[in-house]
């Protein structure tokens, strides 16, 4: 898996300035800063003050996380055998725990450029992002939003299309993804699901790892195995157990027959 390693950091001033300078201003709709709303569903736990259980089990996932190696990942992917496992709920969450961080420089992108989720959560829902970036159209730091009331940072999908691959594959992919590594601690990467469409597969050369999402209720256990068998041992950071207490191994042991269904453009 190819790996670019964060270059040496700039003063923290120069780096405070290129984010203010670079990110999206959506005009004064929402302030006069310029910085997107961000609708808090229930799931969001994390974005609310407290300690409650979702709150801990997202901490405790971020320091397993930062501890799994010898030098933490950088760039993670989040990813789930099929579509509804919860992988958007996991990388939005994960993203703000990691932004809390005295140095909480943190990116979430969302790459399901197929059918976008993160706009959802943004108002106004922003009209360019990711797709625009890899085609040319837009600069990534163009295309960065600021969040009403957090300190994290997004890129969103831009403009849905059926066919991600060309720039997922691109040189413009690698560059762009070596720029944010300069800019960000952390960059979580919110991707379609691994079985249905390949794009995690390709996007996978610029991360230092993949976070697998798994729903007891909604995940087939023959798709759990075929997501695993399609990582290798050093790219699988390890997998989150979505929507049971209890251990994904004992999970994968009762026999199943449901089967994971195509993964539709919307």
């Amino acid at each position: 898996m190819g790996k670019e390693t964060a270059t040496k950091e700039r003063p923290r001033a120069e780096q405070t300035e290129v984010l203010k300078s670079g990110e999206k201003r959506i005009g004064n709709r929402n302030g006069p800063d310029g910085r997107i709303k961000l609708t808090l569903p229930e799931e969001l736990a994390i974005f609310e003050e407290g300690r409650g259980p979702v709150v801990e089990s997202f901490r405790r996932l971020k320091t397993k996380l930062l501890n799994c190696r010898q030098e933490p990942p950088q760039v993670i992917i989040i990813t789930s055998p099929v579509a509804s496992d919860g992988k958007s709920f996991v990388a939005m969450n994960l993203a703000q725990t990691f932004s809390h961080d005295p140095d909480g420089r943190t990116l979430l992108i969302d790459a399901d450029l197929r059918r976008p989720t993160l706009d959802q959560w943004l108002d106004p829902p922003p009209e360019q992002g990711l797709a625009e970036v890899l085609n040319g159209e837009l600069e990534p730091e163009k295309g960065i939003c600021k969040l009403e009331g957090s300190a994290l940072r997004v890129l969103p999908a831009g403009q849905p299309t059926d066919d991600p691959l060309t720039g997922f594959g691109s040189q413009r992919c690698s560059e762009v993804f070596k720029k944010l590594r300069h800019w960000y601690r952390r960059i979580i990467v919110d991707c379609p699901p691994i079985l249905p469409v390949v794009d995690a597969d390709l996007l996978s050369a610029q991360a230092d790892g993949v976070l697998l999402v798994v729903r007891s209720e909604n995940t087939p256990r023959a798709g759990v195995t075929r997501a695993l068998s399609s990582f290798n041992k050093e790219a699988l950071l390890g997998v989150v157990f979505n929507g049971t207490r209890r251990s994904i191994a004992d999970w994968l042991r009762q026999p199943s027959g449901r089967y994971y269904h195509y993964y539709r453009s919307k």
